[in-house]
C-alpha cells in the first residue's frame, strides 16, 4: 500500500528496494 505512495514519490530510486524488501516486509 504505501509502496505506490512511496514510487510516485521517489520514482523509480528505490522501486527496487521497495518491491524487493520493502513490498514484501511491510506489505
Amino acid at each position: 500500500m504505501w509502496a505506490g505512495a512511496r514510487r510516485r514519490r521517489l520514482g523509480r530510486r528505490r522501486e527496487g528496494a521497495l518491491a524487493g524488501s520493502g513490498r514484501g516486509a511491510r506489505s
